[in-house]
């Protein structure tokens, strides 16, 4: 097994929604797409799908053969520095496991949020602290995912002085 198919079948984080919203489609793989049900979405031109991808089972592609070509394509940035050797594949599981649980918390706490506001509050201290907590859970969260997953935005430079 390849350092790649090592990596990408433990995480599945390009997939499930936990950093990207949607993946675009080439005009050939609507057919596709719509014989798997996928949800699509237009913006503009471009036609894609909602992520999470209703095809990932267990963190992999129940369609892996024939998944459209962004999916083929894409590599995350901690796939890439383990692929140029400067991430060790395991060092990139582990960080892997560790935005799985986040990801997993934040979504667990959101949605226990939810239930509160349904079924009825908690003691305000515990709802300040479960906020908290959230909180610190989705800045980790996010801080991982921008650190190891996204490719780094390009920072503008300071205009020149006129003299």
């Amino acid at each position: 097994m390849t350092a790649s198919s090592a990596l990408c079948t433990k995480c599945g984080l390009c997939c499930d929604g936990t950093f990207l919203d949607r993946a675009p489609l080439e005009a050939g793989e609507l057919d596709w797409a719509t014989k798997h049900r996928l949800p699509l979405l237009s913006r503009g031109e471009t036609t894609g799908f909602t992520l999470p991808c209703v095809l990932l089972e267990e963190r992999q592609c129940s369609s892996y053969e024939t998944r459209p070509a962004v999916c083929r394509a894409y590599q995350c940035e901690l796939l890439k520095g383990v692929l140029a050797g400067a991430v060790a594949l395991a060092d990139a599981e582990r960080i892997v496991a560790t935005v799985q649980r986040l990801a997993a918390q934040v979504r667990t706490e959101g949605l226990l949020d939810k239930a509160e506001a349904i079924f009825g509050p908690k003691t305000a201290e515990r709802s300040a602290q479960a906020s908290v907590d959230w909180l610190l859970n989705l800045g980790g969260l996010k801080s991982l995912v921008d650190r190891h997953f996204r490719r780094p935005e390009p920072t503008a430079s300071a205009p020149e002085p006129s003299g």
